[in-house]
């Protein structure tokens, strides 16, 4: 099954589920567990076209899949993991419906021939879209992180609600990195001297940099973000006014406190919950953390041991069988 590691290698070490009995009586073809969509199984049929099945809120990893050539994305998906479909060498479309999260290199090196982000999205981790051709209206209002080295874009309009553009957004352009502006705040900036960001200044450096200016545009609300990065990285800015349109309206965040085992907060406990745990375990596993919030942490934390691994994942589908079946017990019923 396909499934990378931190540098886009596939390595089966990194995969916690190969082995296990399920896995090996499923077909082949795309794997989920829960709301999950994990892997594909097998060989991928060629000129393939991926419709990921509703009701799926996030993608763990389709990765290294030469022969995957669309994606379809469902309303109900909510995030895609870092290199979930990196270094897929023939995706070329991709239907990002929904979706509000996309992690680190989520689609990197893949050759799609321009990104529009939807209304739902709300970040954009590093390297997410690195060097794809970025629509005129691909930035959406409501959209609040940009992360590193994402876009190839030459004039970009960003919307007000950006509150976080990261160095080489844009590609090509001034390294220069903004954090947290708004109206009421002054950034925290820092501003990088050479073109790429690494090495000493030099005055053949501010030459380049001029250069690669002269074609930069950013468009933009006055007194955003947007104009503050355009400014500090010498892009030319196109102001355009002062008067942005309202953010969309943002879900209500639950007030009360988390329910033991909902590690996805939808007020149920079931195999969804068990499936986020056990891609947290792998990615700890591996070195790159749990990637939880804290309130997620301690939702997770189901036998209260001091760690985060597949006997929580165990509990918890242990006591959706028993509720399934119509039983009347607790979560805490099944901790030893």
């Amino acid at each position: 099954m396909a499934y990378c590691n931190d540098r886009g290698q596939s390595p089966k070490t990194v995969n916690p589920i190969e082995d296990i009995d399920w896995y090996k009586m499923l077909p082949d073809g795309p794997v989920y567990f829960g709301n999950c969509l994990v892997g594909f199984k097998g060989a991928m049929p060629e000129n393939y076209t991926l419709t990921v099945k509703d009701g799926t809120t996030s993608v763990d990893g389709i990765c290294l899949q030469d022969h995957l050539v669309r994606v379809n994305l469902p309303t109900s998906m909510k995030s895609v993991r870092a290199k979930a479909f990196a270094y897929c060498s023939n995706l070329k479309d991709v239907d990002l419906s929904g979706t509000s999260y996309f992690g680190f290199a989520a689609f990197r090196d893949c050759p799609l021939s321009s990104v529009k982000l939807m209304t739902s999205c709300r970040y954009v981790a590093d390297s997410v879209f690195y060097m794809i051709p970025l629509a005129k209206d691909g930035l959406n209002n409501g959209l609040r992180f940009i992360g590193e080295e994402n876009f190839d874009a030459t004039d970009a309009y960003v919307p007000a609600t950006v509150r976080t553009i990261g160095q080489v957004a844009f590609e090509q352009g001034q390294p220069v990195y903004i954090w947290e502006y708004d109206q009421y705040s002054f950034p925290h900036i820092e501003y990088y001297p050479t073109v790429f960001g690494s090495g000493d200044y030099d005055h053949e450096d501010e030459a380049m940099m001029e250069r690669t200016m002269e074609n930069h545009t950013i468009h933009g609300y006055e007194g955003t973000t947007a104009q503050f990065y355009a400014e500090r990285g010498k892009f030319n800015f196109v102001s355009l006014g002062d008067d942005p349109p309202e953010p969309p309206t943002e879900p209500t965040e639950p007030t009360d406190d988390f329910l033991l085992g909902d590690v996805n907060f939808d007020g149920t406990i079931n195999a969804s919950d068990a499936a986020l745990i056990l891609i947290a375990a792998a990615s700890n596993g591996a070195g790159k953390g749990y990637g939880f919030t804290d309130k997620q942490e301690r939702a997770a934390e189901v036998n209260a041991d001091g760690t985060i691994n597949a006997s929580d994942a165990a509990v918890i589908l242990i006591y959706a069988a028993a509720i399934g079946a119509g039983q009347d017990v607790k979560l805490t019923d099944f901790v030893k």
